[in-house]
């Protein structure tokens, strides 16, 4: 475990936290994106984002507690930014599959069209 081994850089401890943790924190990432290559995707910024910060890692709970934690926020950034990219408004959506033949509807229609003396 990486928590017990002593690290000289910063380097030797991101790659001892990669070989650690980094097949649980995909499945954790899978779990909340359910496809592979975004949860990989996930883990490649959690990785970054642990390297930028190590220095500032306040040792207050394990790293892996501290991966999850990145790992998770991550996850569900992931899934409000796919859900924003992949929103279908309702005008890009073809017309007809909100068209409802009510009367309400018809008399409308019918009012619309000039009337021809």
């Amino acid at each position: 475990m990486a928590e017990n081994k002593v690290f000289y850089s910063k380097e030797s401890l991101l790659e001892g936290l990669i070989d650690d943790y980094g097949t649980e924190l995909k499945r954790i990432a899978f779990l909340y994106v359910k496809d592979e290559s975004l949860a990989e995707d996930i883990i490649q910024e959690v990785f970054i984002s642990c390297y930028h910060h190590l220095d500032s890692f306040r040792k207050e709970s394990s790293y892996k507690t501290w991966l999850i934690r990145i790992t998770v926020n991550k996850s569900k950034d992931a899934l409000k930014l796919w859900s924003f990219r992949n929103f279908v408004s309702k005008a890009e959506v073809e017309p007809r599959f909100f068209e409802v033949n009510t009367p309400e509807s018809d008399t409308l229609c019918m009012e619309r069209i000039p009337k021809v003396y």
